[in-house]
């Protein structure tokens, strides 16, 4: 981990490469290992320079995802293939969206190289990264399983209530699979920022991600945001800075991360009975704020 995920059971391994799975796997030297079960494809080689095995998670159902795979003694070429079409699922029409090649035909290293939906994801890069430079309509790229029986890919979605038909592109690692649906924004005049572009939100703005994940319970995730919020939103409402976990509310014993503001306090939720106010702190000040959390 972290992989990009729809849907999950949470069929993951503890300790991750250093499980003794993994560790048996790199001891015999065993170049690629394929894995399921997140309905998205994600391909990934531990940080730990001595564990070179490849790991491949892959998508398949509807069969609109699959993998080829070519071996010989010296290569091992996996090409992902995406279906593409007018019908929601079954368009029997595929073209190629990823690329990956061990080739060990040389006898002191091993060459890996990737590409597209196999690009080897960087575990310590920005997964997710919004640069609100630009707001495009909803469908500008696919994000898997965003479909219905009619359409392979949405125009419109509905969000607690608002029906949005636009997007904004994850610009971070994992790319169009956390690509943000969202509706009611409008990109402030960048002319008036101190640094950078930002997106005013509203009341009824809705900005929301349907990929899960990518991390599961007992991984470590860290977040951060520049806010300057507003003197209705900051004080007189909770308002919503970021939601990470189910979208119904979670049982009493259910973890969640939840990141409010409150009369200009921010509120760290860990779950519904336990939380965090920061300390002689007030955002609702005119100025940009940056909070993190980790």
């Amino acid at each position: 981990q972290p992989v990009r995920k729809v849907n999950t059971s949470g069929q993951f391994m503890d300790g991750a490469e250093k499980s003794n799975f993994w560790k048996i796997m790199n001891q015999y030297g065993v170049d690629i290992y394929f894995a399921g079960d997140v309905h998205s494809s994600t391909a990934s080689v531990s940080k730990d320079p001595n564990y070179t095995t490849v790991q491949i998670v892959s998508r398949g159902n509807p069969f609109n995802n699959f993998l080829h795979v070519y071996a010989n003694d010296t290569v091992i070429d996996v090409i992902l293939y995406n279906e593409v079409g007018t019908k929601g699922k079954y368009n029997t029409n595929y073209t190629e969206y990823g690329h990956l090649t061990i080739d060990k035909s040389s006898p002191t290293q091993v060459n890996v190289e990737s590409m597209g939906g196999l690009e080897l994801a960087d575990p310590e890069s920005d997964l997710i990264r919004f640069d609100f430079e630009e707001i495009v309509p909803l469908g500008t790229r696919q994000v898997f399983a965003l479909n219905d029986n009619d359409n392979l890919m949405l125009s419109s979605v509905d969000i607690q209530g608002i029906v949005c038909t636009e997007s904004m592109l994850n610009t971070g690692t994992l790319g169009s699979q956390y690509d943000a649906q969202v509706g009611n924004l409008r990109i402030a005049n960048s002319n008036r920022l101190e640094a950078g572009y930002a997106v005013r939100f509203r009341p009824k703005s809705r900005f929301a991600i349907y990929g899960v994940g990518p991390f599961s319970g007992g991984e470590i995730i860290s977040f951060s945001m520049w806010i300057r919020p507003a003197f209705i939103a900051g004080n007189r409402r909770e308002m919503v800075l970021f939601h990470y976990a189910t979208g119904a509310r979670p049982s009493d014993g259910k973890e969640t991360l939840t990141l409010t503001i409150a009369k200009g306090v921010p509120i760290l939720y860990y779950s519904p009975n336990l939380q965090f106010e920061a300390v002689g702190v007030n955002v609702v000040d005119k100025k940009w704020h940056q909070i993190a959390v980790s």
